[in-house]
């Protein structure tokens, strides 16, 4: 506690990127809606090539007054080097301090999990269902990943519930990102088969898919839609508009509140992991 107010202290990294700076700003607004207040630690890296300037940006976190702080939250998909997070929880944990992870499940601690998969399946029934467009095709993550698979078992699921066909014609895999997407995007015009819609596994994949749509002259959304998932909002650059499914930041930050107040008065100390998967929004409305 500082100044008769309670003190949450906010692990991550890269606040500067536009996702997590909209994400701690509602977090932030329901803490003060609480009578609580933030107190943020954040690092430029994301810690992926733990070199010598790493490892000075990493000294903020020491920087962490455990005298005053009632609960160490820690984004954890924000730090690429996990063994950062293991550290925070048992800094916090060693002064009996409690401590929440964002983002990955934890068996040490409470934990929050976006169920992306619950997600991804909002945006698949987004183009199936509700635009009712049956001629579809799937432009994936890594081939083998995890989340690439699941999201691929998520179209296929929706095309059988829907009594549609699958064939290995309307799979490809854009690994994430823009070079091999458009590959994937390029071969479907040069061999006939763009569908009425495309369904990607990210928001990058599908403005790189609008941009090599429109060079063959096709019109995004009226010739071919195409949905992705992340809601980064980059869209917005494009000759033609995609749909993206993101998540409710305030739902989630009102969730979140909700858990650390329960914890932080004693009403939450076994240890639990939360699945946010009633929060995803497409296209600004509730999916």
């Amino acid at each position: 506690m500082f100044k008769g107010r309670k003190i949450i202290a906010l692990c991550l990294t890269r606040l500067s990127n536009d996702e997590t700076t909209a994400k701690v700003a509602e977090l932030n607004k329901a803490l003060v809606a609480k009578d609580y207040r933030l107190f943020v630690y954040n690092a430029c890296t994301d810690f992926y090539r733990n070199n010598r300037f790493e490892n000075a940006e990493k000294k903020v976190y020491s920087l962490i007054d455990y005298n005053i702080v009632d609960a160490v939250v820690i984004f954890s998909e924000a730090f690429r080097d996990t063994s950062i997070v293991d550290e925070l929880r048992m800094g916090a944990e060693a002064h009996n301090v409690p401590v929440f992870i964002l983002g990955n499940r934890s068996e040490k601690c409470t934990s929050f999990i976006f169920d992306y998969e619950a997600g991804f399946e909002q945006a698949v029934r987004h183009i199936i269902e509700y635009h009712g467009i049956t001629d579809t095709a799937m432009i994936a993550g890594l081939k083998g990943e995890e989340h690439s698979e699941q999201r691929i078992a998520v179209y296929k699921k929706v095309l059988a519930e829907n009594g549609l066909p699958f064939n290995d014609n309307m799979l490809s895999y854009g690994d994430y990102w823009s070079g091999p997407a458009q590959k994937a995007v390029e071969d479907m015009v040069a061999e006939n088969r763009v569908p009425k819609a495309i369904i990607c596994a990210n928001d990058m994949m599908a403005i790189t898919a609008c941009a090599v749509l429109n060079r063959h002259g096709y019109k995004v959304p009226d010739d071919v839609a195409v949905v992705g998932f992340d809601d980064i909002q980059n869209e917005i650059a494009m000759n033609g508009r995609i749909s993206s499914v993101g998540y409710s930041k305030e739902r989630f930050a009102s969730l979140a509140v909700d858990k650390l107040m329960a914890q932080i008065g004693g009403n939450g100390g076994n240890v639990a992991t939360t699945v946010l998967d009633d929060i995803f929004i497409v296209d600004g409305e509730t999916a």
